[in-house]
């Protein structure tokens, strides 16, 4: 008889086989044996050994298979579908980065799952906190990180002037305001009764901000950024006793009050005095400007000795010098 995976028994050779009615008791016995198994995994409809749905066979190796339902943290049903149990699953048991968003259900991770600061930096895709998902005054000052907050994570006009604390805002936390400060080394002779930019060739004591270039209209600052600004300049005419002395300040080729008067109009970028002797005319001139982009800035002198005059600039008491510095955003 020829031996099967179902009912595999250990007949002997044909050399030291016994006579046929030993190998045929050997078969039948083999044969009961597995219809008993049969019989007790298949059970009869209705009997405790019936199996249920769902029901799956266990072998253990020291018994008869059983019929048995899973129980514990997984369960299935007569479709084969198995289930994890709620809250089977722990922490331990999940593999380091094996949660990505695709695999969480739509708001399925709640406030209360999570545990007290276990939502780190590192753990935020970038720009996923947008301002919809944050309840109103959620993020406090002391969750913030120093220097965490730049321009590029601010929206447009988010930060008002009520979102500001009283003080909070510091010298230190004040980027650089444009601004440039330029000067002259050398006299430069002013004709008589000529209005005449001083051209600043001796460089630039600072400039942040490209407002100045003393190879090309170094007679002129520029600005680069608008706004309010204050406009200053110093120097100092050579000596001589007659005619006056006027110096303005011109925004984009203004219009040049008529020498002589007492710049009433124009008293808050002019000056006027009269010519002193041998010590010259000292003159320092002061002005707020509003100022547009690429608006240029210019420090105009004029006299009338009678004949060129020079400014004085380049040794060690005379200094010529014009600065432009930004104050504020133009006035509305």
């Amino acid at each position: 008889m020829e031996q099967t995976a179902l009912f595999e028994f250990p007949f002997p050779d044909e050399e030291d086989a016994p006579d046929g009615p030993v190998q045929i008791g050997l078969a039948v016995t083999a044969i009961e044996t597995r219809l008993a198994i049969l019989e007790l995994l298949l059970g009869t409809p209705g009997s405790p050994a019936a199996p249920a749905p769902g029901d799956l066979v266990i072998v253990n190796g020291t018994s008869d298979p059983a019929y048995k339902a899973a129980t514990g943290d997984v369960t299935n049903n007569s479709a084969g579908v198995f289930t994890i149990g709620a809250e089977k699953v722990a922490t331990t048991m999940m593999k380091n980065l094996a949660v990505t968003a695709a695999k969480i259900a739509a708001e399925a991770v709640e406030t209360a799952k999570l545990a007290n600061l276990s939502v780190t930096e590192g753990k935020l895709a970038a720009l996923a906190v947008t301002a919809a998902k944050l309840a109103a005054e959620a993020v406090e000052t002391g969750k913030i990180k120093a220097l965490a907050v730049t321009e590029a994570k601010l929206a447009a006009e988010a930060v008002t002037t009520g979102k500001i604390a009283a003080g909070a805002v510091t010298p230190p936390k004040f980027g650089q305001l444009p601004s440039c400060r330029v000067t002259r080394e050398a006299a430069q002779a002013i004709a008589d009764s000529t209005y005449t930019p001083i051209s600043w060739t001796g460089g630039e004591r600072w400039d942040n901000d490209g407002m100045h270039n003393p190879a090309e209209n170094a007679d002129r600052i520029t600005a680069k950024t608008a706004g309010l600004y204050l406009a200053q300049g110093f120097f100092t005419f050579a000596g001589d006793p007659d005619g006056i002395r006027n110096a303005v300040i011109s925004l984009n080729e203004a219009v040049l009050p008529a020498p002589g008067k007492a710049f009433a109009e124009h008293s808050e970028k002019g000056c006027e005095k009269p010519a002193e002797g041998a010590g010259g005319n000292a003159i320092n001139i002061t002005a707020v400007m509003s100022m547009k982009v690429n608006d240029i800035a210019r420090l105009m002198v004029w006299q009338n000795s009678g004949g060129a005059l020079n400014v004085m600039a380049g040794d060690a008491i005379h200094i010529a010098e014009f600065s432009l510095t930004w104050l504020g955003p133009q006035p509305v």
